[in-house]
């Protein structure tokens, strides 16, 4: 692996959303305080340069309109094109891809792109097909590999994927303190002028995020329950609330609104639009903790070092935890975690496993106890007979289904080679399923 001492410019793409940038950011900090003459390009899409203001003043950064997790649409011609002319204007000494998940974006910049050297996180894998068939349009088929791997787990946290490749690039750990992000004054006076339109005085009210789910819907957990612990903790810890989401997310926000006025409780509700993550961040920062699902506002709470309570499903266990002095994860420890949210029993169990006695406990420890950094606490299993004979009944749904997809695959005679690999990654899932269904038939 070469050292890295001398690079000067550097280009980080990262295609993913706040919540993985945040994560990221410690690493940043520690590449920037290492490299003091270093000049680092994050390369994000549109919309996720608003994290500009509250990271290290020292990175430029470039957007893209591209959205590379979906498949590859020949109108994205053009924005590719423009894209690499402008990135063909530098001469960078260093291409970093720290996404463990590449996308085919990710394999065309690092075939197309000029740098002296390329280095990526994770091992050398056979590209997917769909990356391939984009590589064949560019002409770049077999030009994609990076010139280093540096191995890590795939289900280990991504901290700690930062941290393997920090120590394998200059052969020290990175400095372990916590970064903080820089909240501007105009941002801190505007958060205060919202708190005051809802009647909350500062750290006396508590932030909550019910939904989060845009997408992956399953991994939000019920209404209810956070209707009842909503009520629980105003009463508890004598605050108020703020309901918090997305415009698109009004309705759920109002409904839970509604729920809370029936039972003789209050909230406040505020609604971010574009271009206002620097307010939420410092909303946030003014709050008591976080309580809500698994999302980008969670690490958004855990950065600004206010308690947080994230709700989890054990779709990509434990990659996405919250990093913090006073963090706690609740889920519902199940087998089947690192399903990828291709939940074999269709509505996530693992999430709605999580009891409101279980998040009371978690915010006990969060707010008003000493947790450790990324502690978890997982959900007892109440499961009836009835409960475990439902979910193998979903179980059986979904490998009639899988079945049905499998054999749709098998008859087609014209197989590619990553077809026929897809094929049988999906065996081996299946074998995998029936142990975990044995596995879940010895709860007690």
């Amino acid at each position: 692996m070469p050292k890295i001492q001398e690079a000067n410019k550097i280009l980080i793409p990262r295609f993913d959303t706040f919540g993985d940038i945040i994560l990221l950011a410690n690493f940043i900090d520690s590449l920037l305080e290492r490299l003091p003459h270093a000049e680092i390009t994050m390369l994000v899409r549109d919309g996720y340069d608003q994290l500009a203001p509250v990271l290290s003043p020292r990175l430029r950064w470039i957007t893209t309109s591209l959205f590379p997790y979906a498949n590859y649409d020949p109108l994205d011609r053009l924005h590719v094109d423009a894209l690499l002319k402008r990135l063909g204007e530098t001469s960078w000494d260093l291409l970093l891809n720290t996404a463990y998940t590449r996308t085919w974006l990710d394999s065309i910049i690092n075939a197309s792109v000029h740098a002296d050297k390329s280095i990526a996180i994770g091992d050398n894998r056979r590209l997917e097909e769909s990356h391939t068939k984009v590589l064949d349009v560019f002409g770049l088929r077999g030009k994609a590999c990076w010139d280093y791997y540096v191995p890590v787990s795939g289900t280990s946290h991504e901290t700690d994927k930062y941290k393997i490749l920090y120590e394998t690039l200059f052969d020290e750990p990175p400095h372990t303190q916590l970064t903080g992000l820089s909240l501007g004054s105009e941002s801190l006076v505007e958060a205060e002028s919202v708190l005051l339109e809802n009647g909350l005085s500062l750290q006396e009210y508590f932030v909550c995020l019910p939904g989060g789910g845009q997408n992956v819907p399953i991994k939000m957990w019920p209404l209810e329950r956070f209707v009842d612990v909503i009520l629980w903790a105003c009463e508890k810890f004598s605050l108020k609330v703020l309901l918090v989401g997305q415009e698109n997310e009004r309705e759920l926000l109002q409904n839970i609104s509604g729920m809370l006025h029936d039972r003789g409780g209050s909230s406040s509700l505020w609604t971010g639009k574009a271009g206002q993550l620097p307010l939420l961040l410092a909303i946030l920062s003014k709050a008591s903790f976080y309580l809500g699902n698994d999302s980008g506002p969670m690490h958004m709470a855990s950065a600004v070092g206010i308690p947080v309570v994230g709700i989890f499903g054990g779709g990509y266990w434990p990659r996405f935890l919250p990093v913090g002095n006073r963090a706690i994860a609740v889920a519902g420890d199940l087998p089947c975690f690192g399903c990828t949210w291709e939940c074999p029993f269709i509505d996530a169990p693992c999430v709605r496993l999580v009891e409101v006695e279980d998040v009371k406990k978690a915010l006990m420890l969060a707010y008003k106890g000493e947790s450790p950094k990324q502690s978890v606490v997982f959900a007892e299993h109440k499961e009836s007979a009835e409960v475990k004979e439902l979910m193998l009944k979903q179980y059986a749904n979904f490998m009639d289904y899988k079945n049905a997809q499998l054999l749709h695959s098998m008859q087609d005679k014209n197989l590619t080679e990553g077809v026929q690999s897809q094929i049988g990654t999906l065996c081996e899932r299946y074998q995998k399923l029936f142990e975990w269904i044995i596995k879940i038939f010895k709860w007690k």
